[in-house]
C-alpha cells in the first residue's frame, strides 16, 4: 500500500540541509536547496505530528497528542538520508504538549493537566513526578532547562500563565505550591516560549494578542496587536525582533524596539498557519492548506525613495498671459530619463538623475489642454483635438512629421505597436474610427505615415481604444497579422485588413471601467482590466477564444498590465486605491506597495532589467513630477517551498485522465473546496506526489460537487464539459481542455455491468513531462447559473412561489448523443441537481444555453445525492434525501417532447460561430448567463411539462436519516426483459446498504425492492463516500471517523480496514488499473492511497 498526503502542516522543524515536516501522522523530509522530497515516513498510527524536539544532533523526539517516539536521522549526502526509529510509538492516556531529554533514555515530558513525568524509552516506564497546586487544563505548555533546575511554563484555561519548578527526582510523586502567576490575556493561552538568553517569556493568545512578560517581576513587558484573529505561536528572533503566526494566515514580523510591524507576509491559502521554524535567516511556516512558505527573516521592507521634479520658473511661465504650466503626461523613455508634455503644449524631457535637466523638445498650441500620447523606444507620437498627429525621433526632436488624419474630429487615443522591424501607428478618431499606419523612417526619422488599414469600433457609449497590439503567429510572421483592441466599454475586438468590422467580439469582459492592457506571450493574449481580473486568450483563425480567467487578490481591483517575470505573471495596478502595487500569481501574495495617490493622473513604470535592479514609478501630484523607487531584490523575496492545495475542506473530487511519460503514469484529477474554488492536480505514481497545475475560480460560494462530460469527438485528448455546483444558487459549466492528457472515460467505465472489468492501461504513446508554466491545460467558464441579489419584492414569482437561498448539493450529467436526432450536437447534454430546498432539478445544456425542463421533487427533505442510470433506452435519475429515501424517475418522456425541438433548434441560424470550443449561433452569443429565478419561473408557468409525480417510478425508505453517498452496478439477467439495480447507501445514521432493485422492462420500468443487506455498524460516524469494485462484488465505505473499510456486497463482510489522515472526510473517489485499486479520500486535506489488487 502507498499513499500521498495533502493536509495541514502541524509541526516544522530545520536540521543540517533538511526541513522535517509533520504533515498528520507522517514525517516528510524535504531538501531545502531544492525543496525536493527525500523521505515520507508514518510515526504515529492516528494522531498528529506536533512537535519536534532535539536529543542530540540526528536525533528527535516526536511529539503528536497523547503519542510519543524517538527517531533517527541518518543523511550519507545532501540528497540521500533516512529514518530510523529508536522506540515504539508510546501512547498515553492524556496530552502531552513538550519534553526533554534528562539523560540516556530517560525524559521529562509534561501532560494536559500540568503534571511532570518521565518516560523511559528503553523500558517503556512512566514515572509521575511533579504536579502543580493549581490542577486545570493546559492549553499549552513549555519546558526549559537552566543552570540548576527545569522550568514549567503553562498556559491555564483560566487565561493564565504559571511558572513553576519541576522536580526529575522519581521517587516521591510532589505537588508543587511555589510557582508564579501571570494574568493579562483575556483569551486562553495557545503558546509560551522562553527567551534563549533573558529572563524573559512570550505568549499568544485567544485574544489576537502577544505579550511579552519579566519572570522575576511577573510584569508585562509589551503587548503586541495585529492579528485580525487568534494567534497560534510566536518565537524570538535572534536580532531581538518577534516572529508570530496566527489563524490569519498571516506571518508578521515585528520591530519589538519600536513596538511595530515590520512586514506583514501573506501568501496561504484560507485560514490558518499551523507551524512555523525559523533558521539561517529565513523563516519557514506550515498553513492549513498544507502548501510551506520560505520567508527572509530580515523583513524590513526595501526602502522606497522618492524624488520631487517640479518644471523650472521659466517653463512654468512660458504661456505669458495665460495660466501657470503643469504637466499632463509622464512617460518613461529609459530607466533615468523621462518625458513629459505639459498642459500648454510643450514637449519636455528631463533626467531625473541630474539637476535642471529640462530640455523643450517641441511646442505647439493647439496641444493646449488636450493631448494624447504614445513613447516607443525613441519615437513620440501625440495627437490634439482637432484630429492632428505628431511624430517625431528623439535623437533630433526638430524633425516633426505632422499629418491631419481626422478632419478636425478628436484623436482619443494614439498608439505605437511593433511588428518584426517596422512600427505602426494606430490611431483612433470620432465614431470609433481607427486607422493603422506603417510609419516610414529615414535615418531613425519619422518621414511618413502609410495607411495599411482602416477599422471600425462596434457602436458603444464610450467608443474608442484604450489599448491594441498586432497579435501574429511566431510561424506565420507578420504577413497574417491580425489586430487585437481593448475598448473603454471593457469589450476586445479582433481585426485584419480584409473588413473593416471586427472579425469577432468579447464584448464586456472587463466590466464597464475599459480594457487596460493587451499583451502578446508566447501564443497567448493577456488582458486586465479594472475588474479585478486578468484573462488569457488564444486566437484560433477568425475568433479570440478564452483559455482562463483569474481574479487576483482583494483590493487590487484596478489593474493596470502584466509583466512576465522569469516563470511568474506579476500583476501591477492601483492597490486599495491609494497604492500602486505589484501581485505574483505564483506566490500569490503582494510583492510591492507603493504610495502615490492612486491611478486618476499619469502615471508610468519602468521595470527592472540586466542593466538596472530598480523599480520605479513616475506619477503626477498637483504641479510636481513624483520619482519612487526601490530596489528589486530577489534573494529577499518569499518562495513557495511547497504549494498548498486549498484553504478550506475539500468536499469533492473527480478523476478525470491520465498520461504516460518516461518516468511512469500520471493522473489529472479536480478538486472543489469551500474555498470556491477549483484546483486541478496531478498525480504521479513514480515519486508518489502531486503538483498543482491549475485553479479555476468564479464561484462565489462553496462548491459542493464536479462532474465531467468527456467530448466525444477527440479521444486522443482530454476536453469537454466540468460541471460544478454548489452553495448561494451557483451551477458553472466549464470547458476543459489538456491535449496532453487522454480521458478516463476512454479505458474506464464508471458504471459496471455484470462480468465486466476496467481496462487495462497499458503505455500506447510516450509523452514528454508535463510543465505547468506551458500552459497545457485551460478551463474557462462558459455557461452559469446564478442568482441574483434581489429585494423582498422581487422574491415571489408569478406562480405564487418564493425564491429562497437554495444550494446545489450534487450534480451528474449524461449525453442526449444516444437518445435523439443525430443532427443534435455533441454539447447537448443533460444534467441532473439535487437541490437544498427538497427538489431535484433537470436541466439542457446546449449551444444556445441553458434551460430548465423539469422539476422533481415534494420540496419537503432536502436532496443530498443524485445519479444516472441508463436502463435499456430509458433515462433514470436517482436521488437520495435527508429523510432517508430511494427515489428515481424516468425522464424518457420529457426527453421524447424535446427532441424534435433540439433538431428545429438546431437547423435556425445556419451562421454558426465558435465559442469556447462548441458551437454558438450568433443570436446567443453574449447569454452565457442565466438568473435562476427566470428558469425557475419558465418551468412553473408551461402546463405542457410532464409532472414529477408522473415521471416517479421508485420512493422507499432505506434509512433512518439522511443519505450521504450513493452508487449502483446494473446487472442484466438471462430473462432480457429483466434488469437488477444493486444500489449501495452509506448514511448519517452510520449505516450501510446493500439493495437489490428488480427492474421489469416489459411493464414500464416497474421495480421492486427484492432484498436488503444491511450493517446499522459499519460505521461510529457518519458515512460520507461510498463505492462499488471488483466489478460490483466489493464495495468501498469511507466516514468521518476517518475508517476506510472494504466489504464484501453479497453479505457485507468485512474484508479490509485502513485510516486515513483526512478529517472530517467528506467524500471518496476511486478507480481500478490492472493491478491497483486507488482511492481519493477528501475532506480537511486530501489522501490518495493505493491497494494492490492481490492483497485485497
Amino acid at each position: 500500500m502507498s499513499s500521498v498526503l495533502q493536509c495541514p502542516i502541524t509541526a516544522l522543524k530545520c536540521f543540517n540541509n533538511l526541513l522535517l515536516t509533520g504533515q498528520k501522522s507522517k514525517l516528510l523530509l524535504y531538501n531545502v536547496e531544492d525543496h525536493n522530497l527525500l523521505v515520507t515516513k508514518n510515526i504515529f498510527q492516528r494522531n498528529s505530528v506536533h512537535k519536534f524536539c532535539e536529543i542530540t544532533p540526528g536525533e528527535f523526539l516526536v511529539i503528536g497528542g497523547k503519542s510519543i517516539r524517538r527517531i533517527k536521522i541518518d543523511q550519507t549526502s545532501k540528497e540521500t538520508c533516512s529514518v530510523h526509529f529508536v522506540s515504539k510509538e508510546k501512547e498515553f492516556k492524556v496530552w502531552v504538549w513538550d519534553g526533554i531529554h534528562l539523560e540516556g533514555s530517560k525524559f521529562l515530558l509534561i501532560s494536559i493537566h500540568n503534571t511532570t513525568f518521565v518516560w523511559d524509552s528503553e523500558l517503556d516506564e512512566t514515572l509521575p513526578v511533579s504536579s502543580c497546586q493549581e490542577q486545570c487544563i493546559l492549553y499549552s505548555a513549555r519546558l526549559q532547562r537552566t543552570e540548576n533546575e527545569i522550568l514549567v511554563a503553562a498556559g491555564t484555561v483560566f487565561n493564565q500563565i504559571l511558572l513553576w519548578k519541576t522536580d526529575v527526582d522519581v521517587k516521591n510523586h510532589v505537588f508543587v505550591q511555589d510557582m508564579k502567576r501571570f494574568c493579562g490575556h483575556e483569551g486562553v493561552i495557545f503558546s509560551i516560549r522562553f527567551h534563549p538568553r533573558s529572563q524573559e517569556i512570550l505568549s499568544v493568545s485567544d485574544d489576537r494578542s502577544i505579550r511579552i512578560w519579566d519572570t522575576e517581576t511577573t510584569e508585562c513587558l509589551q503587548v503586541l496587536y495585529g492579528h485580525t484573529a487568534r494567534v497560534w505561536d510566536a518565537m524570538f528572533v535572534a536580532n531581538g525582533n518577534i516572529v508570530s503566526i496566527g489563524e490569519d494566515a498571516t506571518c508578521i514580523v515585528w520591530d519589538r524596539s519600536n513596538v511595530a510591524i515590520l512586514k506583514k507576509h501573506k501568501g496561504h491559502k484560507g485560514k490558518s498557519i499551523w507551524s512555523m521554524e525559523i533558521d539561517q535567516g529565513s523563516i519557514y511556516t506550515g498553513g492549513g492548506d498544507g502548501g510551506i512558505r520560505k520567508w527572509p527573516l530580515d523583513s524590513a521592507a526595501q526602502p522606497i525613495k522618492t524624488k520631487e521634479c517640479m518644471l523650472s520658473q521659466e517653463l512654468r511661465r512660458n504661456k505669458g498671459d495665460k495660466e501657470d504650466d503643469f504637466p499632463r503626461i509622464v512617460k518613461f523613455i529609459t530607466p533615468t530619463r523621462l518625458l513629459v508634455f505639459t498642459n500648454n503644449g510643450f514637449l519636455l524631457s528631463f533626467d531625473h538623475n541630474k539637476e535642471k535637466s529640462w530640455v523643450v523638445l517641441h511646442e505647439d498650441s493647439s496641444y493646449y489642454t488636450y493631448c494624447v500620447l504614445d513613447c516607443k523606444e525613441d519615437v513620440v507620437a501625440f495627437g490634439n483635438l482637432k484630429g492632428m498627429v505628431k511624430l517625431c525621433y528623439l535623437g533630433c526632436p526638430r524633425d516633426v512629421l505632422s499629418e491631419q488624419i481626422f478632419g478636425t474630429g478628436k484623436v482619443y487615443n494614439l498608439l505605437i505597436l511593433n511588428s518584426e522591424n517596422q512600427k505602426q501607428l494606430l490611431a483612433c478618431g470620432p465614431e470609433g474610427e481607427l486607422k493603422l499606419y506603417t510609419i516610414e523612417f529615414s535615418n531613425q526619422i519619422p518621414t511618413a505615415l502609410k495607411l495599411l488599414s482602416s477599422f471600425i469600433l462596434p457602436h458603444s457609449k464610450q467608443r474608442w481604444v484604450t489599448n491594441a497590439i498586432l497579435y501574429n503567429n511566431p510561424e506565420s510572421g507578420f504577413e497574417q497579422w491580425k489586430l487585437v483592441c481593448g475598448d473603454r466599454r471593457g469589450s476586445l475586438h479582433l481585426f485584419d485588413g480584409s473588413s473593416k468590422a471586427p472579425l469577432d467580439s468579447a464584448l464586456g469582459v472587463h466590466g464597464k471601467t475599459g480594457v487596460t492592457s493587451v499583451v502578446q506571450h508566447g501564443n497567448h493574449l493577456f488582458t486586465t482590466g479594472r475588474d479585478g481580473n486578468f484573462r488569457k486568450y488564444h486566437v484560433t483563425g477568425n475568433k479570440i477564444v478564452l483559455v482562463d480567467k483569474q481574479k487576483v487578490c482583494k483590493g487590487l481591483d484596478w489593474i493596470e498590465g502584466i509583466w512576465f517575470h522569469e516563470d511568474d505573471v506579476i500583476v501591477y495596478g492601483f492597490y486599495l486605491q491609494s497604492y500602486f502595487g505589484l501581485w505574483s500569481y505564483e506566490k500569490k501574495e503582494i510583492l510591492l506597495k507603493i504610495q502615490c495617490g492612486g491611478g486618476y493622473r499619469s502615471w508610468d513604470v519602468s521595470f527592472p532589467n540586466q542593466d538596472t535592479k530598480t523599480l520605479q514609478l513616475a506619477y503626477l501630484k498637483g504641479p510636481v513630477v513624483n520619482i519612487a523607487s526601490c530596489q528589486w531584490n530577489e534573494e529577499e523575496q518569499s518562495c513557495v517551498f511547497k504549494e498548498g492545495l486549498h484553504g478550506k475542506e475539500v468536499v469533492c473530487a473527480k478523476l478525470l485522465g491520465y498520461r504516460y511519460i518516461s518516468e511512469g503514469r500520471e493522473w489529472l484529477m479536480a478538486t472543489g473546496s469551500e474555498d470556491t474554488t477549483i484546483n486541478f492536480v496531478i498525480y504521479k505514481e513514480n515519486t508518489n506526489t502531486t503538483e498543482l497545475i491549475h485553479t479555476a475560480v468564479g464561484h462565489i460560494g462553496g462548491v459542493k460537487d464536479i462532474t465531467f462530460m468527456p467530448s466525444s469527438q477527440n479521444s486522443s485528448r482530454l476536453s469537454g464539459n466540468l460541471i460544478s455546483c454548489g452553495s448561494r444558487t451557483s451551477l458553472k459549466k466549464w470547458y476543459l481542455d489538456c491535449p496532453s492528457f487522454i480521458s478516463r472515460s476512454t479505458i474506464l467505465k464508471t458504471c459496471f455491468t455484470n462480468g465486466d472489468h476496467e481496462a487495462s492501461l497499458t503505455p500506447s504513446t510516450i509523452l514528454p513531462p508535463f510543465n505547468k508554466n506551458k500552459t497545457d491545460l485551460s478551463c474557462c467558464l462558459a455557461t452559469e447559473i446564478f442568482n441574483p441579489e434581489m429585494n423582498p419584492k422581487q422574491l415571489k414569482l408569478r406562480t405564487g412561489e418564493f425564491i429562497d437561498d437554495m444550494r446545489y448539493m450534487s450534480c451528474d450529467v449524461w449525453p442526449l448523443l444516444d437518445n435523439v436526432n443525430e443532427n443534435v450536437s455533441e454539447g447537448t447534454f443533460v444534467c441532473a441537481c439535487a437541490c437544498s430546498d427538497g427538489a431535484v432539478r433537470i436541466y439542457l445544456f446546449d449551444g444556445h444555453g441553458i434551460e430548465m425542463i423539469s422539476l422533481l421533487g415534494d420540496k419537503k427533505h432536502c436532496f443530498q445525492t443524485v445519479k444516472w442510470l441508463h436502463v435499456s433506452r430509458d433515462h433514470i435519475v436517482m436521488a437520495t434525501s435527508t429523510d432517508g429515501h430511494l427515489s428515481m424517475w424516468n425522464l424518457e418522456k420529457i426527453f421524447e417532447t424535446y427532441r424534435q425541438k433540439l433538431i428545429d433548434r438546431n437547423q435556425e441560424n445556419q451562421n454558426e460561430i465558435t465559442v469556447l470550443g462548441e458551437k454558438v449561433t450568433s443570436n446567443h452569443v453574449n447569454k452565457n448567463r442565466f438568473k435562476f429565478h427566470e428558469l425557475e419561473e419558465a418551468v412553473l408557468l408551461n402546463t405542457d411539462i410532464v409532472s414529477g409525480e408522473a415521471l416517479l417510478c421508485f420512493n422507499h425508505k432505506i434509512h433512518q436519516s439522511g443519505i450521504n453517498s450513493i452508487d449502483v452496478v446494473v446487472n442484466s439477467h438471462a430473462n432480457k426483459e429483466i434488469t437488477s439495480l444493486i444500489v449501495a447507501t452509506g448514511g448519517d445514521d452510520n449505516a450501510l446498504s446493500i439493495t437489490n432493485i428488480q427492474v421489469d422492462l416489459s411493464r414500464d420500468l416497474k421495480m421492486t425492492s427484492l432484498k436488503m443487506v444491511e450493517t446499522k455498524t459499519a460505521h461510529v460516524s457518519s458515512i460520507t463516500g461510498v463505492k462499488f469494485s471488483n466489478a460490483g462484488n466489493d464495495v468501498i465505505s469511507t466516514s468521518v471517523d476517518q475508517k476506510i473499510k472494504l466489504w464484501d456486497a453479497r453479505n457485507l463482510k468485512l474484508v479490509k480496514e485502513l485510516f486515513t489522515d483526512v478529517a472530517d472526510v467528506s467524500n471518496l473517489e476511486t478507480w481500478q488499473t490492472e493491478d491497483e485499486l486507488n482511492l481519493i479520500i477528501t475532506g480537511f486535506g486530501l489522501e490518495i492511497i493505493s491497494l494492490k489488487l492481490d492483497e485485497l
